[in-house]
């Protein structure tokens, strides 16, 4: 059985500490047994006609005090500040609404059978509820507001279990998104150090798509998925905090279908925008209105046909550049100059043999903060991973999957 001991509080006769040392001499005191309930300090309407006013004469500054004086005292010599036992009436009106005590638990009496009502001033729950003080035995009733297995923790002074952390479902631009051959949606997350964590899946009945891309598309600090369909619609879901994402906002309801896209912010200081390469190898760019719909289209290239393209600020000069896989397997610079439009500079190949490639996608964070990078999905299933360095170098690379054949990924061109 949980029990414990209470003092009625007669603060006008003696001091707080006073009173708590006699309580804690006689039998008041706490222990961690596992049984034993805080100590309980009963502050309430004074019984004594004798003693003043329901207030015992005393202001509601030095009702405070007294009370301080006696918590801080059961404190220093249990480990435990007192359960305070009172009622919102006598509490707001002896202690001036004080909130000083917030952090002490809560008996509140309130006799009825619907709830606890209104709580003094400082309080946002109660621990304990004195609701009745008849009952089939002698005594007052109370019931504990939580469950036994809180009530436990409570007894032994020991803190809640920490909540799992709710977390985006999409938690870094490092990540890895894709979707399986029975459509379903899983995220692949960074460590931060170039690997991949355990996988979660994120979604359904994503089999349609032909390209998906992580995004914070509305710049509100959680990343989003904005996706191409087979059926040439495009839009977007927006990531919740707490996980999971809001329902599809069609951007556009067809004429995406033959596109091959890269998504992230082309046009400096704005929001990410979309360029892509049409059937007929224009390149063109969609910038993002403030409402999250798509402006007009602004041609800015054209040749690029069977290109693949993504976007990632190679130079590392603070703006993003578009690289090309050309049909000889090579990757083309092509330097953007912040403003929608390419730097007045030449082409150059920027590497080779990239022709196995079947998806490109710049990520930032994968092998520690500020680092930049692409992963490349080959052929064969295997994941690769490239980083850039030193702006305009790629550095070093490695394998950091296999068997992905099935998976179509972040940024994918999906035939």
């Amino acid at each position: 059985m949980v029990r414990g001991a209470y003092h009625f509080a007669i603060p006008s006769i003696s001091s707080g500490a006073a009173q708590a040392n006699y309580f804690i001499n006689n039998g008041g005191g706490w222990s961690a047994d596992g049984k034993t309930l805080p100590p309980l300090l009963d502050v309430e309407y004074n019984p004594y006609s004798s003693l003043g006013n329901s207030c015992y004469n005393m202001s509601p500054s030095q009702m405070v005090n007294w009370i301080r004086d006696f918590s801080n005292t059961m404190l220093d010599r249990t480990g435990r500040v007192p359960m305070i036992y009172t009622t919102t009436d006598w509490w707001n009106r002896c202690t001036g609404n004080s909130t000083a005590f917030a952090n002490h638990p809560l008996h509140i009496a309130s006799y009825n059978n619907v709830g606890a009502g209104t709580l003094p001033s400082g309080w946002n729950k109660y621990s304990l509820w004195q609701y009745t003080s008849e009952g089939p035995v002698v005594g007052d009733w109370n019931v504990w507001n939580g469950t036994s297995a809180a009530l436990q923790r409570f007894v032994r002074n020991e803190a809640a279990p920490a909540p799992a952390p709710q977390r985006p479902s999409i938690r870094s631009t490092a990540d890895v998104i894709a979707i399986d051959s029975f459509g379903k949606l899983f995220n692949y997350p960074s460590t931060g150090r170039g690997s991949l964590g355990t996988r979660a899946q994120i979604g359904s009945g994503w089999g349609s798509a032909k390209s998906i891309h992580q995004v914070d598309w509305n710049d509100d600090g959680v990343l989003d998925i904005l996706a191409q369909w087979n059926n040439g619609r495009l839009s977007v879901y927006y990531g919740q905090p707490a996980g999971g994402f809001q329902s599809a906002i069609i951007l556009a309801a067809s004429g995406w279908g033959g596109m091959q896209l890269s998504v992230g912010d082309w046009i400096s200081g704005a929001r990410p925008s979309i360029t892509g390469v049409r059937t007929d190898g224009s390149l063109h760019y969609w910038a993002q209105t403030r409402s999250g719909s798509l402006a007009a289209p602004r041609q800015v290239g054209h040749g690029f046909n069977g290109m693949q393209i993504v976007m990632t600020d190679y130079d590392t000069n603070g703006t993003q550049d578009l690289l090309a896989r050309n049909g000889q397997s090579q990757l083309v610079l092509y330097k953007g100059n912040g403003d929608g439009r390419f730097a007045p500079a030449s082409r150059p190949v920027v590497g080779s043999g990239w022709g196995k490639m079947v998806t490109l996608n710049a990520v930032s964070g994968f092998k520690g903060s500020g680092t930049q990078g692409i992963i490349a999905k080959r052929n064969d299933g295997n994941l690769y991973y490239y980083s850039i360095v030193d702006g305009a170098r790629w550095g070093t690379s490695g394998q950091i999957g296999h068997g992905w054949s099935s998976m179509r990924i972040t940024g994918a061109q999906i035939n």
